[in-house]
């Protein structure tokens, strides 16, 4: 394996041709948790993407945010997968101390999620050094995150995130929809951006395990509970209009204080219909949850593209997510979920129609089916975003 500090646009063409290769390449991905299972849905896809890319050959790295359970072990024991210790702390792990413990630097790093203080330090610290990297956002770019704070934030674009995203390599968006939401947030074009899908696992044995069941009209929720960005507040306000509906949801409650408080105030106020109940762990666990549901609802004011929506629509579930929300209307053009309104009011008696319309839920949930198997083609994703890299590369050298 040969590895290359970037100081020059050379290096970055050597780069660039390096990442075409079969083997050979190095990556480093910031950040993971340390449980592969953790409800995290960018950490759950990144371990998925580094596993595929491990298994074709590369040297891959993981920088986790917390202790690695023995599931974590096990997985890096069979996919040789390293895993370097971090935080979000600047205090406790600085990103120079942490970068230069890794060992050799890589051929790219790649610094998932948006809007961190501590990510773009370590972007920074990667430019000082030499390496470059490319940014994956998970649907963090989006002007719907301006709503929260929108001088502080606006503040925090123009001084951090603008200048991080565009002095990478490039961005990766998990669609058209998602690149666009960028453009939007950026006010232009998003510097060789470039869209590849994320690998979600199928349910257990490969096979839908969902059947319309008259006596389960019930709707179902997998995910944060995180208030604001996941829209657990309308969500509860369209399970009040539909009181003889049961609402499951799944997840577990937010760690930050301001964030734990916004949830009590909604699950304390919820109408008797919406069980908040724990997280799902396994994909053979998940199965059972799905089964058992009428329709999957992604409520969310704002999104990437969810790995918990992925999953729904493999398991066959019928998928309804808000209108607010870009992906989902590149998911309704497939034909593979319904779009209902934002307002909860009108949610409400759109749900209501839809759990008693069975020929319209059964094709939902075949096209759902076949969209998914298309996305879930774990090597096929991981090459594409080998090539990605390689372009963005080659784009940044050439333009040097």
């Amino acid at each position: 394996m040969v590895t290359f500090y970037v100081g020059h646009p050379g290096c970055q063409r050597t780069q660039a041709k390096a990442l075409r290769k079969v083997d050979g390449v190095r990556l480093w991905h910031f950040d993971a948790v340390g449980d592969p299972d953790a409800v995290d849905g960018v950490s759950q896809l990144l371990w998925r993407l580094a596993d595929a890319q491990a298994a074709a050959g590369h040297e891959v790295t993981l920088f986790c945010r917390s202790e690695l359970t023995d599931a974590a072990r096990r997985r890096c024991d069979l996919s040789d997968l390293r895993v370097v210790p971090m935080s979000r702390s600047l205090r406790n792990h600085p990103p120079h101390r942490v970068i230069d413990a890794a060992g050799p630097a890589p051929d790219l790093g790649i610094v998932h999620s948006a809007w961190l203080p501590y990510h773009a330090a370590v972007a920074r610290t990667l430019r000082r050094r030499g390496i470059p990297y490319a940014t994956i956002s998970h649907g963090g770019h989006t002007p719907a995150l301006l709503e929260a704070s929108p001088v502080r934030r606006r503040l925090y674009l123009r001084l951090v995130e603008r200048p991080t995203v565009w002095r990478a390599v490039g961005a990766v968006y998990a669609g058209e929809a998602e690149r666009a939401e960028a453009e939007r947030l950026f006010g232009e074009p998003v510097p060789r951006a470039g869209v590849a899908p994320f690998p979600a696992a199928a349910p257990t044995g490969g096979e839908p395990g969902w059947r319309f069941d008259d006596t389960a009209p019930s709707v179902m929720y997998l995910g944060r509970y995180d208030v604001f960005q996941k829209g657990v507040d309308d969500l509860c306000e369209v399970a009040r209009r539909l009181p003889d509906v049961p609402f499951d949801l799944y997840g577990e409650p937010p760690h930050a204080a301001d964030a734990l408080a916004a949830f009590s105030i909604v699950r304390d106020a919820a109408p008797a219909n919406v069980a908040f109940r724990g997280p799902v762990i396994g994909d053979e666990a998940k199965a059972g949850c799905f089964a058992r549901a009428r329709i999957y609802l992604q409520y969310s004011r704002f999104e990437g593209f969810p790995l918990s929506v992925t999953e729904a629509l493999a398991a066959g579930v019928p998928v309804a997510c808000a209108d607010r929300l870009p992906f989902a209307r590149e998911l309704a053009e497939q034909g593979a979920a319904l779009l209902v309104s934002s307002d909860p009011r009108t949610a409400a008696r759109e749900l209501g129609e839809l759990l008693d319309d069975r020929v319209t839920l059964e094709g939902l949930s075949a096209r759902g089916v076949a969209y998914a198997r298309n996305r879930n083609d774990v090597e096929r994703i991981a090459e594409r975003h080998l090539e990605l890299y390689a372009e963005m590369l080659a784009a940044t050298a050439g333009a040097a």
